[in-house]
């Protein structure tokens, strides 16, 4: 079989690292379908009764802007007597008692109104439910997600089982995003359908398909803006204006489409000018649980620097992109080739915001998934391979957060440093990926795991 190690000493590593990611996704499915994840811990669910409270509550109320302090206090202060409703689980008064201390009796609502609008559509009256379909959805679509990009960038078996058994229980943003049932799984799907669409959709299917969730994506939740804008960047770096517009146009026509269908559901479109004054008033966030670098150096500085952090690696991201000896310009047209480039300019974009963004939350770093899959990718040429294999190790294991994994005491300072440090790192090396001339060629499928043996 064409598909296994020939070698032995390949074969078993392969069976070692099943036996592995075999138990890793186990513990991972029995999170996602656990009624108390962490021991019972606060904070499970939490953003999930969030998400689902809010639209509820505007809708019944017939709020036409629940995003004002008046209304998110109400929200709140009705979700904080509901505790003792004794028609509620356990974990859904554990989840209202959650964001009742987050947000400090308040409800946090700073997602967009077509965030709520999903949200709102997809309830149903049991919260158990819910919670448990959403979260098994997270586990399907992030997991699909990261096979599908595996086989993309050609992974062998051997290298797509160590995936597995890495990305799962051990991953601390991974596990941590279904604990507190959050939406980056489904924004590391929005990655994966634009990279796929760019590869197996042919020459015009792939930008509609590719625009459409693009504009979707960023009408539900903006944080991918960056990931966006380097992505219409590559056809331009091409000179591809057709395809461009193509994008742009299905693009636009995706934003209409979300912008009509939460006015309908909201009494009208204000609610998205009440959308951007809560939100330019809503991230000021500084505590112990961000992770931000440019926060806790404005906090120990009193300098803000977030604005020039985020504007300069954008432009720097832009120029690497558009350099006539670069990567995108270089590369020959072809649908391998294509994917590739979607994938490492979107993972560069990605990071971006965890890098430089004043708010950055453990399980954001899930979308830092897509350039780790990319910088672990196989070519035929071993050259610095290694370098980068160790690079991106020494960042994924800074990312896992080792010491929490470790049940250390949890360190808001250490914890900064590590996430930002492997941020940093991972960031580096996608910049770096773009200055390169061409990308090798792919190995074949059965060869794919023996350079890593092979002298530099």
């Amino acid at each position: 079989m064409k598909w296994l190690p020939k070698t032995f000493g390949s074969r078993v590593l392969l069976i070692g690292l099943l036996v592995l990611a075999g138990y890793g996704q186990t513990k991972t499915w029995k999170l996602a379908n656990s009624r108390y994840p962490n021991d019972g811990s606060l904070g499970v669910g939490m953003d999930f009764y969030q998400f689902r409270w809010v639209p509820f509550w505007a809708r019944k109320q017939g709020l036409t802007n629940f995003y004002s302090p008046e209304s998110r206090k109400e929200m709140g202060e009705y979700s904080r007597r509901r505790q003792w409703d004794v028609v509620l689980t356990d974990s859904e008064r554990q989840a209202a008692w959650s964001n009742f201390l987050m947000y400090k009796g308040g409800m946090g609502a700073v997602g967009t109104p077509f965030f709520y609008t999903v949200f709102g559509y997809t309830r149903t009256p049991r919260y158990e439910r819910d919670l448990a379909g959403y979260r098994l959805l997270l586990l399907f679509i992030s997991e699909l997600t990261i096979l599908l990009l595996c086989r993309g960038l050609s992974f062998s078996l051997t290298r797509t089982v160590a995936v597995f058994a890495l990305f799962c229980y051990w991953f601390k943003p991974y596990s941590g995003l279904l604990e507190v049932s959050n939406v980056n799984h489904l924004q590391l799907g929005f990655v994966g359908a634009c990279a796929l669409s760019c590869r197996y959709l042919g020459k015009w299917g792939g930008p509609v398909l590719a625009g459409a969730v693009i504009g979707f994506a960023l009408m539900f939740k903006p944080n991918p803006i960056f990931a966006a804008a380097l992505f219409y960047l590559v056809y331009l770096a091409r000179r591809d204006f057709a395809r461009f517009f193509v994008a742009s146009f299905s693009g636009l026509l995706a934003v209409i489409a979300a912008f009509v269908m939460s006015s309908q559901f909201f009494w009208g479109p204000s609610i998205w000018q009440s959308w951007l004054n809560r939100t330019s008033k809503a991230l000021q966030s500084s505590n112990d649980w961000n992770l931000s670098m440019v926060a806790r150096f404005r906090e120990w500085t009193g300098i803000n620097i977030e604005l020039y952090c985020l504007v300069g690696l954008l432009l720097l991201a832009a120029a690497l992109t558009l350099w006539s000896k670069g990567a995108i310009r270089s590369a020959r047209a072809s649908p391998a080739n294509e994917f590739r480039q979607t994938l490492l300019v979107m993972g560069v974009g990605l990071m971006i915001p965890l890098v430089a963004f004043r708010v950055v939350w453990e399980h954001y770093f899930t979308l830092a998934i897509p350039l780790i899959l990319y910088l672990f990718r196989p070519t035929t040429s071993p050259t610095g391979a290694r370098t980068r294999y160790i690079l991106t190790g020494v960042a994924v294991a800074l990312l896992m957060d080792i010491p929490e994994l470790l049940s250390f005491p949890r360190d808001g300072s250490r914890d900064m440093v590590m996430y930002g440090l492997g941020s940093l790192i991972l960031l580096a090396l996608g910049l770096v990926e773009l200055t390169k001339s061409e990308p090798a060629e792919q190995l074949p499928e059965e060869q794919l795991f023996s350079e890593l043996s092979t002298p530099v």
